[in-house]
């Protein structure tokens, strides 16, 4: 038996800190499964836990101790952010997704801004505007993710840093918002990269820069019509974070 009935995925699911729970629409219980059961859930950050689904008549909803230890650290307190249920296969396994790397996984949906990540061992700070449009983050945002990946530019043949001690290295390296705070990035893992000084202002200064594919192992960033390749582990990341 399959997850999802004669739909390839649901748009209208919501992931809510409140109440813990990926949540659907009555009107979608048609596509959902006959009867309460287990399922395989792959999370948006490539983490995989074990789900149950509900089939309340007014509230269908997934549940689980491992979803709500993934939703407390992935959302903030209160705000909805939609999330995508899709099919893996033919049994109850499915797969949750965002609009991460600008991609939607039905067509016509509509954009969704991704919310700030709450992590548990961090608390991210408010930022603090500059001049030049860049943004000065939690320190803690910062040691998290040297200690995650070694202190080298992650961009594809840059070897900035690679070879330096680490308190050298460390101060020509910026964590870099993959999609800008300033534009309503977030500071979730799946949005944040390595960059050395140099490739950090190419970036952020450059007329034309746009992200034409991101996932939790690479992404592709086109500048001035150039581009770059930026590789990264986020399961690396995500591993450091007590959820």
């Amino acid at each position: 038996m399959s997850f999802l009935v004669g739909a390839p995925a649901l748009r209208a699911a919501l992931v809510h800190h409140t109440g813990s729970m990926i949540r659907f629409q009555p009107s979608q219980l048609p596509h959902l499964p006959p009867t309460d059961v287990d399922c395989a859930v792959t999370l948006v950050d490539g983490k995989e836990v074990l789900g149950r689904f509900h089939r309340h008549p007014a509230n269908p909803y997934i549940g689980g101790a491992e979803l709500v230890r993934w939703i407390k650290t992935w959302v903030r307190w209160n705000e909805p952010v939609i999330v995508f249920v899709e099919q893996i296969g033919k049994g109850m396994s499915i797969r949750l997704r965002t609009r991460i790397g600008g991609q939607s996984p039905t067509p016509g949906a509509k954009a969704v801004r991704r919310k700030a990540v709450r992590l548990s061992r961090i608390r991210v700070a408010a930022s603090r505007r500059r001049s030049y449009n860049s943004w000065e983050r939690d320190p803690a945002l910062r040691q998290l993710v040297l200690q995650a990946w070694n202190p080298q530019c992650q961009v594809v043949g840059c070897q900035a840093g690679a070879g330096l001690p680490p308190p050298i290295a460390e101060r020509i390296l910026d964590v870099h918002h993959i999609e800008f705070v300033s534009s309503g990035g977030s500071d979730s893992p799946t949005n944040l990269c390595l960059l050395c000084a140099s490739h950090h202002a190419l970036v952020h200064r450059v007329p034309s820069m746009r992200v034409a594919a991101n996932s939790a192992t690479e992404v592709q960033i086109e500048v001035n019509g150039a581009q770059l390749v930026i590789r990264r582990n986020v399961a690396a990341l995500w591993s450091l974070i007590d959820v």
